[in-house]
């Protein structure tokens, strides 16, 4: 989402990015479309003192460090879909790279996660529900509108039927605001 000095900012799940209980410290690699690995680092605001990761809205942001990279920034939408609006979500389900499905928003609405602790992710607002087909390892992954803007981040899905659920942009800039912007 964001570009300077050659650092690419990205944003991921806190469940993703949060460092494991039995962990003393970990290490991000940061693999972009074309199969170039990257050492990542979890973001800290020099003015506000604080990491940006944060179980409450459950996204983080890492960066990493590049001069040959072709990646490009994806912009953000300006205001958050509508049911039956098209999404497209972007991720690596199950190790595949480069994965891209379609599908339509169903709803906002909030959900409980069962198997993951609130350390990892403790949302509490209504979500945007879709039926853009992922699977485990599309934490993370965009979700874009019909203009290639970005109107969610991929957070969980069920495993019976196929419905996932995403942070929503309003979220999104909300958590930006206060934990990587001044």
């Amino acid at each position: 989402f964001h570009i300077q000095n050659g650092y690419y900012y990205i944003l991921t799940n806190c469940h993703v990015a949060v460092i494991k209980d039995s962990y003393k410290k970990q290490k991000f690699t940061i693999e972009d479309y074309q199969g170039n690995s990257y050492d990542g680092y979890l973001y800290k605001n020099p003015n506000k003192e604080v990491e940006a990761i944060a179980a409450k809205y459950d996204l983080a942001c890492v960066y990493f460090k590049s001069t040959s990279t072709n990646v490009k920034k994806l912009e953000f939408a300006s205001s958050n879909l509508n049911s039956k609006d098209d999404v497209i979500a972007v991720g690596a389900p199950e190790g595949q790279s480069n994965t891209i499905t379609y599908g339509n928003v169903l709803n906002y609405e909030k959900i409980t996660l069962k198997d993951t602790s609130i350390r990892e992710s403790n949302v509490t607002f209504d979500v945007m529900a879709h039926n853009a087909y992922t699977n485990n390892g599309s934490s993370g992954g965009p979700i874009l509108n019909a203009n290639l803007e970005v109107v969610g981040v991929n957070y969980a899905g069920t495993e019976n039927i196929q419905r996932a659920y995403a942070i929503p942009l309003k979220k999104i800039k909300e958590f930006l605001t206060y934990y990587v912007y001044n």
